[in-house]
């Protein structure tokens, strides 16, 4: 049984960290001032500067320590061998865990720059690139990671504020929308068009050793507007 000497032995930044991820899931990234995250965490209030310099500075660290698990997770567990079904399930793990951590999800997406943020939008894009790799992206991958992003992330606050829904059949209905709207059929199935073709060469180029930098930034332009045309 933990006791209150415990508590107090442990480090104070991790205890602020349990204080401040708990009162945004209970009340929002409203309830995580400084005042209310020390009472919380039993220190003082400078020791919270100390340690994060500034509330954002606090909230950024609260982001990466509230969803480094979900991160290392999805990390760790083995791809669908189909891109588009990773792709596909990468969105549904997004909204569950939007919808089982509301607060935590309001700060991801009112403070994008955090770097907990950061890492998971790079996890994001490398699903993405396998995809346009596969040859079956209709779009650049710039405008992929908009459309989903935009749509999945809406998706998620809508549902968030409607606390009534789970949202299946909403979710379903959007993900294939937008799934069907950056994504072709399994490659084989239906012709090649110039945007697949230019979106798997540009999601190539980080393997040619043959060029300049220059050369490749300027192959990288001209493939990025091909995959844009219609």
């Amino acid at each position: 049984m933990q006791t209150d000497s415990d508590e107090a032995a442990r480090p104070h930044r991790a205890r602020i960290l349990d204080a401040a991820l708990a009162l945004t899931q209970a009340d929002g990234p409203e309830a995580v001032t400084t005042r209310a995250v020390a009472a919380a965490a039993a220190v003082q209030v400078p020791t919270i500067y100390r340690l994060f310099g500034d509330k954002q500075g606090l909230l950024d660290a609260v982001v990466e320590h509230g969803i480094a698990t979900y991160v290392a997770a999805k990390a760790a567990r083995t791809p669908h061998p189909d891109p588009v079904q990773e792709l596909r399930a990468s969105w549904d793990n997004h909204v569950a865990f939007g919808l089982a951590n509301p607060g935590l999800f309001s700060i991801m997406s009112a403070y994008p720059q955090s770097p907990a943020v950061a890492e998971g939008l790079r996890f994001f894009r490398k699903i993405v690139r396998a995809v346009a790799t596969a040859g079956r992206l209709r779009t650049s991958e710039e405008q992929a990671v908009a459309m989903i992003r935009a749509s999945c992330v809406g998706l998620t606050m809508m549902l968030i504020a409607d606390k009534k829904s789970e949202g299946g059949d909403i979710s379903r209905e959007l993900q294939d929308a937008i799934i069907h709207a950056v994504t072709t059929d399994v490659t084989g199935s239906g012709p090649t068009t110039q945007q697949t073709s230019a979106a798997a060469l540009r999601a190539g180029l980080g393997q040619v050793n043959v060029l300049t930098k220059g050369e490749v930034a300027l192959l990288d332009e001209l493939l990025e507007r091909l995959s844009k045309s219609n």
